[in-house]
């Protein structure tokens, strides 16, 4: 992925997160062939964790490495850059760290008519994100989607 915002006009650079506690990102990755969009930070945990060499590759490529001990510790360097907003995109392991720790405020769900697999594609646990946990909820159809906007833990 790029990670641009794309046929929209931005009054500020895009800053591009990559949350990659391993250092696992590719240095060939597109992401790094966009650099005038914004810079590219990946926050990474303790060196101990992360693919060996792969910073200095990450470094050389373009990115900014932040090793951060948790993701609000990551959410609270991020201000370093002006960063106040975040759109998480992923995977459930980083949706459901950001909503364990209680930083999703507002969710934005788009549901296709497709079944991946025999079993689907896990996104979160029941226990993680419950129907009593949301707020203002509302579903549209887009096409032969489902697009579902809601509020989390209350807030606005």
């Amino acid at each position: 992925p790029l990670l641009t915002a794309r046929e929209c006009r931005r009054v500020r650079p895009l800053v591009r997160v990559v949350f990659d506690r391993r250092l696992r990102t590719s240095p060939a990755a597109r992401l790094f062939s966009t650099l005038a969009e914004g810079p590219v930070i990946i926050m990474t945990g303790p060196s101990p964790h992360r693919v060996p060499g792969r910073a200095a590759a990450l470094e050389s490529a373009g990115a900014l490495i932040v090793e951060t001990a948790s993701i609000g510790d990551a959410l609270q360097r991020l201000i370093e850059w002006n960063v106040s907003t975040l759109l998480v995109e992923g995977g459930p392991v980083l949706h459901e760290a950001f909503v364990v720790a209680g930083f999703v405020d507002r969710l934005h769900l788009i549901v296709a008519p497709h079944v991946l697999g025999d079993d689907g594609v896990k996104w979160l646990g029941s226990d993680v994100l419950s129907p009593s946990s949301l707020s203002r909820l509302t579903a549209e159809p887009q096409g032969p989607d489902i697009w579902i906007e809601a509020d989390v833990h209350g807030h606005s």
